[in-house]
């Protein structure tokens, strides 16, 4: 049986990534100038009077509204510094991002800070980064389009058909519904997006600003799944102002979005099978789905694609696919909602007593994710922890898409026949994008990459959000980086998941020392923190 593991807390519609055009060293940057840091307004401080030595700032940075084209307009970024220790003694800086696009890092950068500051410093696992917090700036910058006063708004009051559609896909009706909201979507959000430099060129630019205005000779970066993305954009971009990089379930940056949705599907398959539907497959007498994984996955293909679509990035574990098939057949068999929570108190699900209550809470979770109609597709106006408006706008401006909607009906159609792992951010995404208004692209050239110190890499053995083999391939770009592999998990970014002093241990000493395992691939003993489900 598989411990459970915790969950992602990454969104589904982060897992993509770009290739490459040049840099031009031309672009305008903000000037450098003395930051006015004074106290964030915030309402849920997690650093406060109990923390005398430490600060937590914020200011407004001043950068060029569009770098590409400057006409003298300017706009506001938001950035944040927390310090501890010496206040005042000039230090250097660790630049964090958590993920995304459509994520405001303050919030997270705090808990971080305070986790970091707290802990003791001869605790066995995480002693060092109290280390970490009293040598470094730790530093981030809220992206464009999530500043409250210039937010990107891209609201509808409509609902996408999506249930309709995974009642009948090949209803000509739904998808009429379907390509009609995603078009009026691209056109009201599209234009306002690229106004405001909502992609990650731009961010990018922004962090440079940030770096002079501040007067940091170099920055170290903490970058988890597209904060990965925007780490290495920087270094392709600035390799002689990259100190030290943790790069933490990381993007294959040699695709774009647009690849990643059309050739991902099968690595995010064989590491469902890896993870999930094998292990099943291997203890027949415990999970009772069959002792060939083929069969056991046919059980998975063969729920309502509703389910399929719902629980798709939940199935994690061997429990994940009893629980995920028990409730699909329930329901296919006319049990109610009410009936299907009923028969969760009481039923077996297997004789092994281990695997029993893991797919106890297993069920629990995907009964509570079970979609009730109508689906609603979150606007970027929501209060959630990633604005889907800035998500989608970050995707669509970032690379070119394939324009032809009816191609991308013909991939999700066929990805639907074969693919377990397509999800509803894959359908959203693809068909919003491909009707995006055209933009100007400017990506570094990634073979730059290899000019970049050495970097630490952290990544999943079956993450399925940025899987291994694309991380490999980014590793393949820089020769000297060196990467720990977390064995026998699906997790989405490691550090501070963890128990494991291989993965964390081995990121702060790098991030004090520069010191990196010997051996390019390390693969190390994945010990999850309590599950707090």
């Amino acid at each position: 049986m598989q411990e459970r593991k915790p969950r992602s807390t990454r969104h589904p519609l982060a897992m993509g990534i770009l290739a490459a055009c040049l840099f031009h060293a031309g672009d305008t940057l903000a000037s450098t100038t003395d930051l006015d840091w004074d106290t964030c307004e915030r309402s849920n401080p997690y650093i406060g009077e109990e923390h005398p030595g430490t600060s937590v700032l914020c200011a407004s940075l001043r950068v060029p509204l569009d770098y590409r084209n400057p006409t003298g307009k300017t706009t506001e970024v938001q950035v944040m510094r927390v310090r501890h220790g010496h206040i005042d003694t000039p230090r250097k800086a660790i630049f964090f991002n958590f993920g995304g696009p459509g994520h405001d890092p303050r919030e997270t950068l705090e808990r971080t800070a305070v986790n970091w500051v707290d802990v003791a410093p001869d605790d066995e696992v995480f002693g060092e980064f109290n280390k970490v917090a009293g040598q470094f700036d730790l530093i981030t910058l809220v992206p464009r389009g999530m500043n409250p006063d210039n937010r990107l708004e891209c609201d509808y009051d409509r609902e996408l058909p999506l249930h309709e559609l995974y009642e009948n896909r090949d209803s000509n009706r739904a998808w009429r519904g379907l390509l009609e909201l995603t078009r009026n979507y691209a056109r009201n959000c599209g234009p306002a997006s690229q106004a405001l430099g909502v992609d990650t060129d731009t961010y990018v630019k922004d962090i440079e600003s940030l770096r002079m205005a501040s007067g940091y000779d170099k920055l170290s970066f903490y970058g988890a799944s597209y904060g990965s993305l925007t780490a290495l954009w920087y270094g392709a971009s600035y390799p002689d102002r990259v100190s030290h990089m943790v790069l933490d379930g990381v993007m294959d940056v040699t695709r774009t979005w647009n690849d990643i949705v059309k050739t991902d599907l099968a690595r995010r398959d064989q590491a469902l099978i890896d993870a999930a539907v094998q292990p099943a497959a291997n203890d027949a007498q415990a999970y009772g789905l069959g002792m060939q994984a083929g069969s056991v996955l046919v059980k998975l293909m063969r729920m309502p694609l509703s389910l399929r679509v719902a629980w798709q990035a939940d199935i994690e574990t061997p429990e994940d696919v009893l629980a995920a098939v028990t409730l699909s057949n329930w329901l296919t068999n006319g049990m109610t909602l009410r009936q299907v929570r009923a028969a969760l108190d009481t039923h077996d699900f297997s004789k092994d007593t281990q695997v029993n209550h893991a797919t106890i809470v297993a069920a629990a979770h995907l009964y509570a994710a079970i979609p009730r109609p109508p689906m609603l597709h979150r606007t970027g106006n929501d209060e959630s922890d990633i604005s889907t408006g800035t998500n989608l706008a970050v995707q669509c401006n970032d690379a070119p898409w394939e324009r032809n909607v009816d191609t991308w009906r013909r991939f999700l159609l066929n990805s639907i026949g074969w693919s377990f792992s397509l999800g509803e951010g894959d359908i959203v995404t693809s068909l919003v994008c491909a009707q995006w208004p055209r933009t100007q692209n400017r990506f570094p050239d990634v073979r730059k990459l290899a000019k970049l110190p050495p970097a630490l890499i952290l990544n999943g053995e079956y993450d399925r959000t940025t899987t291994w083999e694309g991380a490999r391939a980014t590793m393949a770009l820089m020769p000297r980086a060196r990467a720990v592999l977390a064995r026998d998990t699906s997790d989405h970014g490691l550090l501070g998941k963890s128990l494991s002093p291989c993965i964390e241990r081995t990121a702060a000493r790098y991030l004090l020392t520069g010191a990196l395992p010997a051996s390019a691939v390390t693969k190390c003993h994945y010990e999850p923190m309590p599950d707090k489900r």
